[in-house]
């Protein structure tokens, strides 16, 4: 049967369960707001046509019982990853990468050093300026982005200049001379 006792006990618990509950959402909420208004440092590299450039973005987790399985590379101006390497459940040298079509032939993911990885993008032209940021997300410890922005120079172009003869006539010597 019953009792008042009974329901008051219920009551107590379903209290305490809803109150911790809203102050876990209000914790989840308010450390997501912290991250997302967080601003993301760019950094700039410049680099000239032609070339292969690294982009390096850290894989190495705060805590030592932690790691990344997902690591995501986009441009800004597109809402789309161009890059990506799942490591959910296998090591590094085994991830499966997926690259946009537009920059499948030239882009790459250096995985050679532990800690860090780096985005390669060879045969870098104009058309591949732009902020780009790299997204790690880990297991246990808040998603990381770096962001930087690759500046692509132009190759310099030698031409020659016309040689500009200039004859002029002096008097005192009865002579021409050339500047």
């Amino acid at each position: 049967m019953i009792t008042s006792r009974h329901r008051r006990r219920a009551a107590g618990r379903s209290f305490l369960f809803l109150f911790c509950c809203t102050l876990s959402l209000n914790v989840a909420q308010s450390t997501n707001a912290i991250d997302i208004d967080t601003p993301i440092p760019v950094i700039t590299v410049n680099t000239l046509a032609g070339y292969t450039t690294k982009l390096e973005c850290d894989l190495q987790s705060s805590r030592p019982d932690d790691s990344a399985y997902l690591v995501l590379w986009y441009i800004e101006s597109e809402k789309q990853p161009i890059y990506s390497v799942d490591l959910r459940a296998r090591p590094l040298e085994q991830a499966k990468h997926w690259k946009n079509e537009r920059l499948a032939s030239r882009a790459q993911f250096d995985t050679s050093a532990a800690s860090s990885a780096a985005f390669m993008l060879s045969n870098v032209s104009e058309d591949d300026d732009g902020i780009y940021r790299c997204r790690v997300d880990f297991r246990h410890t808040p998603t990381r982005h770096v962001r930087y922005q690759l500046n692509v120079v132009r190759k310099f172009q030698y031409f020659q200049l016309p040689i500009l003869l200039v004859a002029t006539y002096t008097n005192d010597c009865d002579q021409y001379a050339v500047r």
